[in-house]
């Protein structure tokens, strides 16, 4: 099996998992939807700003902890490198990955964990909205909190730059072309 081969099936792995997790997501915002709720429940007025500020603190966590986490795990791996052709144009070297299947392997190792961490936080958005309207929020102030969790969840599909990104970045180096996928 190529790198390149290596590459497509660990993005298509993650890919799953993220679909699995946006449909998650949808599927709660639909349950909060039509779910019938009790027409005596009736939430302090205060929880809706609250849960709006909760789910904005999550909604920005959600960027800053799983990138965070993922400098630090990919800043962690040891791994060799070697230098690489210069940059078209220039006569700088590129640093390139001297064994990139461990690299990758590495790689898509810390960007999961990443991945996997922004899509709960993501979800935990949408599962606010779910659970104030099931306590009796209104459901103007409720969907639209849902809804944000989906796009925060959609807005995560894994790309290999997204996945190597961090790695990249941690090493100051890159993937050969001919060890990526296009």
């Amino acid at each position: 099996m190529t790198n390149v081969e290596r590459f497509r099936a660990r993005l298509q792995t993650a890919r799953v998992l993220w679909g699995a997790l946006v449909g998650s997501t949808v599927m709660f915002t639909v349950l909060g939807v039509t779910l019938p709720v009790s027409p005596h429940a009736r939430p302090a007025p205060n929880l809706l700003p609250i849960f709006w500020v909760l789910s904005l603190a999550v909604a920005v966590t959600s960027f800053v902890l799983p990138a965070r986490q993922a400098k630090i795990a990919a800043g962690a791996r040891e791994i060799e490198l070697v230098p690489g052709p210069p940059l078209p144009g220039t006569q700088r070297p590129t640093v390139t990955f001297a064994n990139p299947a461990a690299a990758a392997s590495s790689a898509f190792a810390v960007s999961n964990t990443a991945l996997i961490l922004a899509m709960a936080l993501s979800e935990a958005v949408t599962l606010f909205g779910f659970a104030l309207h099931m306590i009796g929020g209104p459901i103007a102030g409720t969907l639209p909190m849902s809804l944000f969790g989906v796009v925060l969840a959609a807005a995560r599909f894994p790309t290999v730059a997204k996945m190597v990104g961090a790695y990249e970045r941690a090493h100051g180096a890159t993937f050969a072309p001919g060890d990526v996928p296009e």
